[in-house]
């Protein structure tokens, strides 16, 4: 391998760090809780869902913004509302649900996508969820 290779993968591995910290992908349904360690999260609702739905051509792409309580030892410790773009960029400062402790719970996705001319009931909705350990 000659050195520009090295100098070339070097540079990739530094901008975007190689994780060894193990992470599971988990769900959560509207109106349930789940259980993951010590926290309890609840998805309680859906606040706004303006997601330009699918093969429509929208002037803004709009937003998805959920509301997630949170349980530390069976007690409420806060509520987080949690924001899913179209173009799938999620802001990890407000989707964090939980940070401490070697563990960290991240909100990645608002499922299902919307569809034209179509409501989604929300108990149809869920969350996909990142635990990293």
């Amino acid at each position: 391998m000659n050195n520009c290779m090295k100098l070339f993968y070097f540079a990739i591995f530094f901008l975007f760090g190689v994780s060894t910290q193990a992470q599971d992908i988990t769900i959560i349904n509207y109106g349930t809780t789940i259980a993951i360690e010590e926290i309890d999260l609840e998805f309680v609702e859906v606040l706004e869902d303006s997601r330009c739905p699918a093969n429509v051509n929208c002037i803004q792409a709009g937003k998805a913004v959920v509301l997630v309580n949170i349980y530390v030892n069976g007690n409420i410790s806060e509520e987080r509302k949690l924001e899913f773009h179209p173009s799938g960029f999620t802001n990890l400062n407000i989707n964090t649900l939980f940070n401490t402790n070697g563990l960290r719970i991240k909100g990645l996705n608002l499922l299902p996508y919307p569809v034209a001319m179509t409501k989604t009931p929300k108990e149809a909705y869920f969350l996909d969820l990142a635990i990293d350990y």
